[in-house]
């Protein structure tokens, strides 16, 4: 396991139970990306079933991970395995092992390192 990975703005980690990928309100400036209103007053659910994270508003990254709620509580991407899924980017959590593969129909896209107890992979 390597633990010299912290998390950053251009850090993801890969979450099988999120249903919607956050990312941080930096991130979306740091790459001057256009931010989308947040207009329902939904809100992210967390772990901690009192707990929930604020959705400023939206971007669309494109590609496997697709659309992203910007959120100001957070301090990395959380990205959706099932969002990924349905877009045509698999995901196998390998038993016993400290990574999991990423694949599309063509075969193994990455494999990516377990880092501090969760999965981390570089978006950028």
């Amino acid at each position: 396991m390597n633990i010299g990975c912290p998390p950053s703005i251009e850090r993801a980690m890969l979450d099988s139970g999120a249903t919607v990928p956050p990312v941080p309100l930096e991130f979306v400036d740091k790459y001057k990306l256009t931010l989308r209103p947040h207009t329902d007053g939904r809100r992210i659910g967390t772990a901690d079933n009192e707990g929930s994270i604020e959705i400023l508003g939206w971007i669309d990254l494109a590609g496997y991970v697709g659309l992203c709620a910007v959120c100001s509580q957070i301090t990395f991407i959380i990205i959706s395995t099932g969002q990924i899924q349905r877009r045509g980017l698999g995901s196998n959590f390998l038993a016993d092992q400290p990574n999991c593969q990423l694949y599309t129909n063509q075969g193994v896209l990455a494999t990516v390192d377990q880092c501090t107890s969760s999965l981390f992979t570089k978006l950028c």
